[in-house]
């Protein structure tokens, strides 16, 4: 045992750890390029298309999808994610070993990628610490042949600070201007009649204040992603200081105190993360819509299909989408997926949309 893990220190030193850091897509493509050098460099022209057009769809996201034997089967989705949400991608494929690797990438303005998360068993996690857009690869082992549902969504990584509270409470948002505009709200406003509870997000350690423009105040302390929580305004202070709370414990209430006293109660809140200071609390409490149980338009074959007619290519699965494309009658595309009664697909000429059912031609 002591020379396993002496050969696995030394191994893990050689190589920088590297090669415990890679994804199972990367160790996939590890072997796959010393088994098939030609095969290897096809499916990493894939993986570079993949990442150059993508579908844009909004969140939740529901599709089902169809892995053949005979073709490459690797796309990927642009997302919008806000610091705060926590994303969550899954697959489930209907014959038991087949693997669908998924990776999230953050963009930055200029179109680096750089991987925050990839999925173990089919199950894809990442709180989100940076607003922006982010890219979701799929890419299916070769060989193999099956159905598979997959679908992306987000949850606040917090629960909401009003007992009983919904999103039509928050009325003033990050960024609104304060004094005329000689500064910018940071934080949002929570609706509530004078008294009504509020709670910790999460688990946590209290400190009050009093004074200032914040009036009576409760910050909370996330200790473990060391952010610090704040309620303004408040009528009462009940959590004693240096309390430690779990999560829906009753902090304090609604008040009008500090520079609020000539507005209807509320809370202000705020979200501040270790040296970068406040951020826009929303996606942090924000309560997020489930993924809907609809039905996706059938796949049929292995995947191949042409435009019924001359028709549009769509950036987004929605009647309302800018449109990224034309196509002729009878252009031929490979389908990836179904969401709904849209198909996603990909041209032979690499560009990538959405097509309502009714334009193609199995």
């Amino acid at each position: 045992m002591k020379k396993q893990l002496l050969f696995l220190f030394l191994f893990a030193t050689l190589h920088g750890c590297s090669w415990f850091s890679k994804s199972p897509r990367q160790h996939y493509e590890h072997q796959l390029r010393k088994e098939d050098k030609t095969l290897y460099t096809k499916w990493q022209a894939e993986i570079e298309k993949a990442f150059e057009e993508a579908g844009v769809v909004e969140l939740p996201y529901s599709s089902s999808a169809l892995l053949v034997k005979e073709r490459l089967h690797i796309y990927s989705y642009d997302v919008e994610l806000a610091v705060g949400e926590v994303f969550s991608a899954a697959v489930k494929t209907s014959i038991q070993g087949a693997s669908i690797f998924l990776e999230l990438f953050e963009l930055d303005d200029g179109g680096q990628r750089t991987r925050k998360a990839y999925s173990k068993e089919g199950q894809l996690e990442y709180e989100v610490t940076q607003s922006g857009h982010y890219k979701v690869l799929v890419a299916g082992e070769m060989g193999t042949i099956s159905n598979y549902a997959f679908n992306m969504n987000t949850h606040p990584l917090y629960g909401f600070p009003l007992k009983g509270g919904k999103n039509s409470d928050i009325q003033s948002f990050w960024g609104a201007p304060r004094d005329g505009g000689a500064r910018k709200h940071e934080g949002i406003d929570i609706f509530a009649p004078k008294g009504t509870d509020l709670v910790a997000v999460t688990d946590g350690t209290i400190e009050r204040r009093t004074g200032g423009l914040g009036g009576k105040q409760i910050w909370l302390y996330d200790k473990a992603r060391r952010i610090r929580i704040y309620y303004a305004h408040l009528d009462a202070q009940i959590a004693e200081d240096g309390a430690k709370v779990q999560k829906g414990e009753v902090v304090g209430t609604v008040g009008n105190t500090g520079n609020a006293r000539t507005t209807p109660p509320h809370v202000h809140f705020g979200t501040y993360l270790s040296k970068r200071g406040a951020v826009d609390p929303l996606g942090f409490v924000e309560i997020k819509p489930k993924i809907s149980g609809k039905k996706h338009a059938p796949l049929k074959g292995k995947g191949l299909a042409a435009a019924l007619n001359n028709c549009r290519l769509l950036a987004n699965p929605t009647s309302s989408a800018a449109v990224s494309g034309q196509l002729d009658e009878g252009t031929p595309f490979y389908v990836y997926a179904s969401s709904g009664e849209y198909y996603y697909v990909r041209t032979p000429a690499g560009r990538a949309g959405f097509l309502p059912t009714n334009v193609v031609q199995w």
